[in-house]
């Protein structure tokens, strides 16, 4: 069994930061960085792609920072953490030690279980995935009427990338007064609701999607609380982010009450030699100075 100094667990923005970092300041260091998919997104640009960049690998994103430290990258996924005995199992069956183990699993969207009909065939979600959105990317192309539940900066912003195509018609249903209120002042969620109107994207705000409705397990469309059905072949959830951290539960680690791993002022976890970055964890405030789940690809590369 192969034994490294460092293993990361993810490829995102906090793991290529954490990795090509560790492995400058210390060179002769055996660092390993496991990921899922030989090919990474960036997340901040998905909705783009399907529009304004109209190709996937325009917007893609790798450890080559790393590598080209001499950092080694896999492609097979993490399945089990013996972390009393220092090892990892992917799913290939192979095992590897390690001195530091970094968690970086990021976070996976929010699924509404809640609503009826949310597990109808023709609902998606904005996963960051490249192999989930190149799929999802050919059924937006087919789809015509799209309804994207969740007005913040996800779905607003696909939402305003779909309406420029004159043959489809979007809506965006957001529960509060105005799309991005959790982000920003009343009145500047009241301008970016008004320039998102102007996109041709039909915007129901103050509006909560009640069910997804479909005739053979198929979406034909979203009831409102108002009681009015809009038509759609394509639902896309996108209700927020949750933290990635079923492998860190699995593993014996500790989770906050949002799910995120549990850690000190230098991102340490319960479990000695092991650290946690990025969405998948809590993050020290700049401003607060206190701890805080901050799903943002700025505060995951800081």
């Amino acid at each position: 069994m192969k034994i490294y100094d460092v293993i990361i667990i993810g490829a995102g923005p906090s793991a290529i930061v954490a990795g090509a970092t560790a492995k400058k300041q210390n060179p002769e260091k055996s660092m390993l960085m496991v990921k899922e998919e030989e090919k990474g997104l960036v997340p901040c640009g998905i909705p783009y792609v399907f529009y304004r960049l109209g190709n996937l690998d325009k917007n893609v994103m790798g450890p080559k920072p790393f590598t080209d430290l001499g950092g080694d990258v896999i492609v097979d996924p993490v399945e089990n953490i013996n972390l009393s005995a220092k090892t990892l199992t992917v799913k290939s069956g192979i095992s590897y030690g390690y001195d530091r183990l970094i968690f970086a699993t990021g976070s996976t969207p929010v699924v509404p279980s809640f609503i009826p009909g949310y597990d109808l065939e023709g609902v998606e979600y904005v996963k960051k995935s490249y192999n989930y959105i190149k799929a999802l990317k050919k059924k937006t192309d087919r789809a015509k009427h799209i309804v994207i539940v969740g007005g913040g900066f996800i779905g607003a912003e696909l939402a305003e990338q779909l309406a420029m195509y004159p043959d489809k018609s979007i809506t965006i249903i957001e529960s509060e007064a105005y799309c991005f209120n959790k982000a920003f002042s009343g009145e500047l969620s009241k301008i970016a609701t008004e320039k998102l109107k102007g996109t041709k994207t039909n915007v129901l705000t103050s509006t909560l999607a009640k069910e997804v409705v479909g005739d053979n397990g198929k979406v034909t469309g979203v009831l409102l609380n108002t009681g009015e059905t809009i038509k759609a072949d394509l639902v896309i959830m996108a209700i927020g982010y949750t933290p990635n951290t079923e492998l860190a539960r699995k593993a014996g680690l500790e989770l906050n009450s949002e799910n995120a791993i549990k850690v000190d002022n230098f991102q340490r976890t319960n479990i000695k030699d092991v650290c946690a970055i990025g969405d998948c964890s809590e993050t020290l405030g700049f401003i607060t100075g206190r701890l805080d789940h901050i799903m943002l690809a700025s505060t995951a590369t800081a």
